[in-house]
């Protein structure tokens, strides 16, 4: 990714995410239906992953994962300095 004041601005308004910022990984969850999942924390809490998972994201008020397995999942993201990124997409935005 490019550095500077307009990497910055992409990153926030793309993703949610400030680009050469420290994110703290503090799990991986692989859901029943093979979904794998990174849990991180932004120690800031002023911007969310916007991507899928986000908090606001249509999957939290889908049918896509069990009922139980949801809860689970929204109790580790109530935090607001907490989200979940995809695994695939972690891979992609983070080096």
């Amino acid at each position: 990714m490019e550095s500077g004041e307009d990497s910055d601005h992409f990153m926030i308004e793309k993703f949610g995410l400030i680009d050469r910022h420290t994110y703290t990984i503090l799990s991986c969850k692989e859901l029943s239906d093979g979904t794998k999942l990174v849990l991180l924390r932004h120690n800031w809490g002023l911007h969310q992953w916007l991507g899928p998972w986000g908090i606001n994201h249509e999957i939290w008020r889908s049918n896509v994962i069990p009922k139980e397995e949801k809860k689970l999942l929204k109790k580790l993201v109530e935090d607001k300095h907490q989200f979940f990124v995809p695994y695939e997409d972690f891979l992609a935005l983070f080096d």
